[in-house]
């Protein structure tokens, strides 16, 4: 099988996985709690430069307290 050939094959497997995680039992949905989270960026609509680590680490936080992984 030529490189070409190789690389076509697995980039539509990858594709095909891809598209088929959605429908894993199991699989990771968002829920109401999570969409309701924003990150520090987003509460500021973006306005500050950067983003502190206090704030950052509160938002991992609640992200993983929200998570059912």
């Amino acid at each position: 099988m030529s490189r070409l050939s190789r690389l076509v094959v697995c980039g539509g497997s990858v594709v095909v996985l891809l598209a088929l995680v959605p429908w894993i039992p199991g699989g990771a949905q968002p829920t109401a709690q999570t969409s309701r989270l924003q990150t520090p960026a987003e509460a500021v609509n973006y306005s500050q430069g950067g983003t502190l680590y206090d704030p950052l680490m509160k938002f991992v936080h609640e992200l993983d307290a929200a998570s059912p992984l």
